[in-house]
C-alpha cells in the first residue's frame, strides 16, 4: 500500500526494538505495516470504548459518534432491543419493579466506573 501521508514520529527504545522484532520475524514487511496494524487496533478499541460509553451512560459526544462507522449506534440500539425482546419473550423472570431496576442500573454504573478506572 503506497503511503498517502508522510509522518515522522519518535519511539521509545523498547517500542523500536518491538517493531524491529516483528519485521525481522517476517510477520510484517515493514515498520509502516506494524504501525498501521497498531493504529487499526487502537481505532477498534476506541470504537468499543465509545459503544460501551453509549451503552452504560446513554449518550456520546458528537466527536465520539463521528469516530464510529456510519449507523453504528443505530445498529447497537437495534441489537440491544432484540436482546431485550428475547429476554422478555423467554419467560417470567420474577417481579421487576422500580427498586429492582434501580439496583440493576446502579450495578451497571459501578461496573462502568470500575472499568474506566482500570483503563485510566
Amino acid at each position: 500500500m503506497p503511503a498517502k501521508n508522510g509522518r515522522t514520529f519518535s519511539l521509545t527504545d523498547e517500542h523500536d526494538a518491538f517493531v524491529d522484532r516483528l519485521v525481522s520475524s517476517g510477520q510484517y514487511a515493514s515498520a509502516s505495516e506494524v504501525v498501521r496494524q497498531g493504529l487499526r487496533l487502537l481505532a477498534q478499541d476506541e470504537r468499543r470504548r465509545v459503544l460501551q460509553k453509549w451503552f452504560y451512560e446513554g449518550s456520546v459526544t458528537r466527536e465520539e459518534e463521528a469516530g464510529l462507522p456510519e449507523g453504528a449506534l443505530r445498529q447497537a440500539q437495534e441489537h440491544l432491543e432484540r436482546m431485550l425482546l428475547d429476554g422478555i419473550e423467554s419467560g417470567d423472570a420474577g417481579e421487576l419493579n422500580r427498586t429492582t431496576l434501580e439496583a440493576i442500573r446502579a450495578r451497571a454504573r459501578e461496573g462502568a466506573r470500575k472499568k474506566r478506572k482500570r483503563g485510566a
